[in-house]
């Protein structure tokens, strides 16, 4: 099987959309990153490095090893997000969030995220992430299997301070790889080059919302890395 016979089988064939409504539709199938995407991930980013909530964890959630369908995908990656808010909220923490959605033939559909777990806080998740991951996909009529989480702390993420130029070289370079079903050209246009190692210029197919962020920082503004 070819990876176009792959991608076709899941998701249907959709309908020609008429003008006007596509960009809000959940069931829009799209191929890449536009340019506004990117600069809204690269603007939360850059945003919580300059208040003080940056964000302190990676995550990969691979839905469709688990079973979820691919057209759920993008639904489950929100539940996800609203059971860990919930479970910060009732500790009196906020949670700083940016995801996007990729579909490939190792992982199937699945996300990346980058979070912010507060030090504090950290220990008493322990295996949470993944617990919520796993409740997550039975929701969705999955089966919580190995492969189906992966998270890992970046470096000097407490304590970035300490080491700012390997904390931002690290969080950049998960910003980097977040963004390689971008168009080529943007990697140097938005100042990207260098910071990662996977070539930009990718595609995969993804149906609904192919990135969203956290709207809660305050004074929020566009930055720049």
């Amino acid at each position: 099987m070819g990876a176009s016979d792959y991608y076709r089988g899941l998701f249907p064939v959709q309908r020609t959309l008429k003008r006007g409504g596509a960009r809000n539709r959940g069931d829009r199938l799209s191929t890449q990153l536009d340019r506004r995407q990117c600069e809204r991930l690269l603007n939360v980013v850059a945003t919580g490095l300059a208040s003080g909530q940056h964000f302190t964890r990676f995550a990969t959630i691979a839905w469709q090893k688990a079973r979820v369908s691919a057209s759920d995908s993008v639904k489950a990656t929100g539940a996800w997000i609203t059971l860990l808010r919930e479970w910060l909220r009732k500790r009196d923490a906020n949670l700083p969030w940016a995801w996007v959605q990729e579909c490939g033939p190792v992982l199937g559909a699945h996300c990346h995220a980058l979070i912010r777990i507060p030090p504090d806080l950290a220990p008493l998740l322990k295996n949470g992430l993944a617990v919520m991951a796993r409740k997550v996909a039975r929701d969705f009529g999955g089966m919580p299997c190995a492969g189906l989480f992966d998270s890992e702390k970046l470096p000097f993420a407490d304590n970035p301070e300490h080491s700012p130029a390997a904390y931002e070289a690290a969080l950049w370079g998960k910003v980097h790889y977040m963004l390689k079903c971008a168009p080529a050209g943007l990697e140097s246009e938005l100042d990207m080059l260098g910071r990662g190692h996977k070539p930009w210029g990718q595609s995969c197919p993804v149906k609904g919302k192919r990135l969203a962020v956290w709207q809660g920082y305050s004074g929020w503004r566009v930055l720049t890395p």
